[in-house]
């Protein structure tokens, strides 16, 4: 995906630079200031260089920031958007990691098996151990592999994490794979990607306790980022691979099942994609529960625009230091953030449905304000000695509802 340069794209990383700075991150402020400064000293318009290094100048002495070696030999810094220049024929395998090393080495191998693979672009969301040293460590070199890191995130964000995956490929046709699906040697013969269509999980017709292939999709290149790739105005887990297929559909291009024996998901728990819970009310225990989590984010999408081409993707620097590929984000566009008061309601509308098919009319009834304040402060087991547990919505299959919704 190729881009103009963005002329703003300086002074937004310049803004995010003083914002770590006056936040004490120094670290985080110290890693934006090599990349800028060298991003500033290949410019070839050496007026501005003078005048951004200038800038950049009085935000070291400042902040007290340390100024970076002067080693533009060895690294160069380009914007992410412009990152690939030469799109090839072929198949790019797709995936980031956040502390799920042990799981990606295992999914790894039975890529690497794929004849049709040109490539595997690896994402580091700042896993605790490095995924470049997980996969030395096993013994997985193959020059088809990229792993690119970025440190200092602290909680995982799917959509922009993969946003800045994409951007990295080189080939024509993208496998997004969560780093826990392992791919059968006959993936791709029995998954033929043809113009108009794309091919997409789907846990109906998924084998028992694999149906959580649901976030697998083999797409054109193209196609992806003709939908701006996934939306990023949803920041937590759920519903971000429904939105996705619903713009694709959008597209007119025709959404084909992966077959269910061509891939295997390596369990993992919810814990592991929410978060721990951060405390024991009924309010933290519902915005941990994944159903609940899905419906807030289709809220979301439903209530901003349209995610597409017209809105922003997260903007990134890419440090190459020889082979080694480092990332740096540039913070949040405005126009990408959901609003907080967005997030304030869709957190109060899909508790209040919970409450309603758990409870019926009663909890519905309390104004807003002394709902949230009784949710705050009393237990899940409060709430059922309150209310009393009225309705149960009959499920005619054993599937959970955090699948139905999808």
């Amino acid at each position: 995906m190729n881009k103009t340069s963005d002329p703003t794209l300086f002074f937004r990383a310049f803004d995010e630079l003083r914002r770590k700075a006056r936040a004490g991150d120094k670290h985080d402020a110290d890693e934006l200031l090599a990349a800028l400064c060298s991003l500033v000293r290949a410019d070839t318009n050496l007026k501005r260089a003078s005048g951004r290094m200038s800038l950049l100048a009085e935000v070291m002495q400042r902040y007290g920031l340390t100024a970076p070696a002067d080693t533009p030999q060895r690294s160069t810094v380009n914007e992410l958007d412009n990152y690939v220049h030469d799109v090839r024929d072929g198949v790019s395998i797709v995936t980031c990691c956040m502390n799920r090393n042990e799981n990606l080495v295992r999914a790894l191998r039975s890529w690497l098996a794929l004849r049709m693979v040109d490539e595997v672009v690896i994402l580091d969301w700042s896993s605790a151990r490095p995924v470049e040293d997980s996969i030395t460590a096993a013994g997985l070199t193959d020059d088809r592999v990229t792993v690119a890191r970025i440190d200092n995130e602290r909680r995982w964000i799917l959509t922009v994490a993969f946003n800045a995956a994409f951007r990295l490929s080189r080939f024509s046709r993208i496998l997004k794979l969560d780093a826990d699906l392992m791919v059968e040697p006959h993936f791709f013969e029995r998954n033929r990607l043809r113009w108009g269509t794309f091919v997409a999980g789907d846990w109906r017709k998924a084998r028992a306790g694999q149906e959580y292939i649901n976030g697998i999709v083999y797409v054109h290149r193209d196609d992806l980022f003709a939908v701006n790739g996934f939306n990023e105005f949803i920041k937590s887990y759920g519903w971000d691979d429904s939105d996705l297929y619903s713009r694709l559909d959008a597209r007119r291009l025709r959404r084909l099942s992966v077959d269910p024996a061509t891939v295997r998901h390596l369990d993992h728990t919810d814990a592991e994609r929410l978060g721990p819970p951060v405390a024991h009310t009924a309010l933290h225990a519902l915005l941990h529960d994944p159903s609940v989590a899905i419906k807030r984010n289709r809220f979301i999408a439903n209530v901003l625009p349209r995610w597409g081409r017209a809105l922003p993707m997260s903007p990134f620097l890419v440090k190459a230091d020889g082979a080694r590929l480092r990332l740096v984000r540039l913070g949040t566009p405005q126009e990408s953030e959901a609003p907080a008061w967005i997030m304030e309601d869709a957190n109060y509308y899909v508790v209040l449905e919970w409450l309603s098919r758990r409870y019926g009319l009663e909890p519905v009834l309390i104004d807003k304000v002394r709902l949230l304040e009784l949710l705050a402060h009393h237990s899940l087991a409060d709430l059922d000695e309150r209310f009393g547990r009225r309705l149960v919505e009959p499920r005619d299959s054993g599937v959970p509802e955090v699948l139905a919704l999808q």
